[in-house]
């Protein structure tokens, strides 16, 4: 609601809170606070959540970061978190996220680029298909989102 009624310091603050008085909000409630701070084109609310983030700094919320950074028209800012997650084994989900924001920006050939990539996870995980409780839960985010 405070989200809607474009309330994002309280958000901040409460949040704040929560993490302050060692609460864990969890992959699912972070990572769908910063993809609905996106969505209300606030990508540096979004950016100070997910950097408060203790335990879940996972697939799941970095994807929705670099969603919220697209939603407000910052590719190189998605690029860069999408670089920074390198060390965490990117999902479709991810890659789904990627293309859109690319397409959208109107920068063809880099989503040809990571359609390519996600082609070839895609092969892979055909043959190796063991996915993590977060890849499956950034899949049905994301994919469903723009796909």
């Amino acid at each position: 609601q405070y989200i809607r009624t474009g309330s994002f310091d309280l958000v901040l603050e409460i949040v704040e809170e929560l993490i302050k008085s060692c609460c864990n909000l969890g992959t699912y409630l972070s990572s769908v606070l910063i993809l609905r701070l996106g969505y209300a084109a606030q990508s540096a609310c979004a950016a100070h959540i997910f950097g408060m983030l203790t335990a879940d700094k996972n697939v799941v919320s970095y994807t929705a970061l670099i969603n919220a950074y697209f939603q407000a028209g910052k590719v190189d800012g998605a690029l860069d978190v999408f670089t920074q997650m390198r060390t965490i084994s990117a999902c479709l989900g991810t890659y789904e996220v990627l293309i859109h924001g690319l397409k959208k920006a109107g920068l063809k050939q880099e989503s040809d680029y990571y359609q390519r990539e996600r082609m070839n996870m895609q092969w892979h995980l055909q043959y190796h298909g063991q996915r993590s409780p977060e890849d499956t839960l950034c899949n049905h985010l994301f994919c469903s989102i723009h796909g």
